[in-house]
């Protein structure tokens, strides 16, 4: 049985747009960065660490750990949107997206340290540049695609 009852007669006290908002808004940025919590944690769980090569079209191997380490989330309040994905990753020439061409493929200059033949002081070691060609392997739309069938069981009574 649903029962309601209203304090004041008074219309313009009825219905306080100011508090639903604000309720609306919490309720928004709770469920975004839960959603967002949840897409970093499937990419996480999809990327195997391990010596092998992934095969094309599934995603990545991390064979020393880092490219999961790297993946973070961060809600926005000023623009109410939430943003997840990994970092950009140091080994790049310059520094553009290896993570990005995981996700999409593509090709990608690489620094390669090179150990050149020992001098009396000691070792010498030289930076190359290395362009290699990367099929994708995509780990965060998946993890996108996911967890988007959960959005509407998040959204659903998120107004107290």
């Amino acid at each position: 049985m649903i029962g309601m009852r209203l304090k004041k007669t008074n219309a313009s006290k009825f219905f306080d747009s100011k508090k639903v908002m604000s309720k609306a808004d919490k309720a928004a940025s709770r469920t975004l960065r839960k959603f967002g919590r949840y897409v970093r944690q499937t990419a996480k769980r999809s990327i195997r660490k391990r010596k092998k090569i992934s095969a094309p079209g599934q995603p990545p191997s991390s064979h020393v750990g880092t490219l999961k380490k790297l993946i973070f989330w961060d809600y926005n309040p000023s623009t109410r949107n939430v943003v997840i994905g990994p970092l950009l990753h140091g080994n790049a020439v310059n520094d553009v997206g290896v993570a990005r061409t995981l996700e999409e493929g593509g090709s990608i200059r690489l620094l390669k340290r090179v150990r050149a033949s020992k001098t009396r002081v000691g070792s010498r070691r030289i930076r190359t540049k290395k362009k290699v060609f990367i099929k994708p392997r995509p780990y965060m739309g998946p993890a996108f695609k996911a967890e988007q069938a959960t959005l509407p069981a998040l959204l659903r009574n998120s107004i107290r």
